[in-house]
């Protein structure tokens, strides 16, 4: 797979993931405009209300920050590749700037002895379940409402949910997504109490074996302050995820 090849099927693996959980948030209304599809909610919170941006229209870009106005919270998303590097500029020039970036990782399966188990939540109860978890995990400082709409959205998703089993006990979880040659991590989690005992490690090498089984790549997105932590795994830096929100907001993250 080629570098360009990765990143834009990086791109579809993301476009695929924050479309079906924002497709599952209550109340959700998405729309496709073919340079951008559009979520738009009740909830005050991106997590439904987001523009997941594939080609640069001037014209789409000013509507979506009319949109973004009528919302306490709302982000746009941009995933570069070679021939829509511009993107972001465009999405500025129409009132919006980046709040931070995602560093995109990625990395080719590998084989693993590792203890950990991938556990696959089969059910609705099981799937409530660890959704509930995530976003515990990811959402504490948020309310509950926001906790609960997340959870409902994640186990409603259609989204591959596991646990990490560790000794017969589960220790942690993560969402899958699977498209052509890639399987996308996310919402990689570690119970807290388990932290710090290497476990997260066992977990990543885990998903690597499961990579290699499928004869996939594994690609992920993370904070840049994480890489190195990726890299010592085997994960190389391929890209990055632009958030941008309109100027003089700080939405929530």
């Amino acid at each position: 797979m080629t570098a360009t090849d990765l990143l834009s099927r990086a791109a579809e693996n993301l476009e695929e993931t924050y479309g079906a959980i924002g497709r599952a948030t209550p109340g959700a209304r998405v729309r496709d405009y073919g340079a951008a599809i559009v979520c738009l909610c009740d909830l005050d919170h991106p997590v439904g209300n987001f523009a997941l941006c594939r080609v640069t229209d001037g014209k789409l870009f000013s509507h979506l920050a009319r949109l973004a106005r009528t919302r306490s919270a709302f982000h746009a998303y941009v995933s570069p590749i070679p021939e829509q590097d511009h993107l972001e500029q465009t999405l500025h020039d129409a009132g919006f700037q980046c709040v931070y970036r995602l560093s995109q990782l990625a990395a080719a399966g590998s084989a693993s002895e590792s203890p950990i188990q991938l556990v696959e939540a089969v059910d609705s109860d099981s799937r409530r379940r660890i959704a509930q978890f995530m976003a515990g995990q990811f959402f504490a400082r948020h309310g509950k409402c926001v906790r609960e709409a997340v959870a409902t959205a994640t186990s409603e998703s259609g989204l591959s949910l596991y646990e990490f089993s560790s000794d017969g006990a589960a220790v942690g979880a993560v969402m899958l997504c699977r498209t052509e040659g890639l399987l996308g991590i996310y919402s990689l989690c570690i119970e807290a109490s388990r932290r710090g005992k290497g476990l997260g490690s066992e977990a990543v090498r885990a998903l690597m074996d499961a990579a290699h089984r499928e004869g996939r790549e594994a690609v992920l997105q993370c904070d840049p302050s994480l890489v190195a932590w990726y890299e010592r795994l085997g994960f190389r830096e391929s890209g990055y995820v632009s958030v941008l929100s309109l100027e003089n907001r700080k939405d929530a993250r």
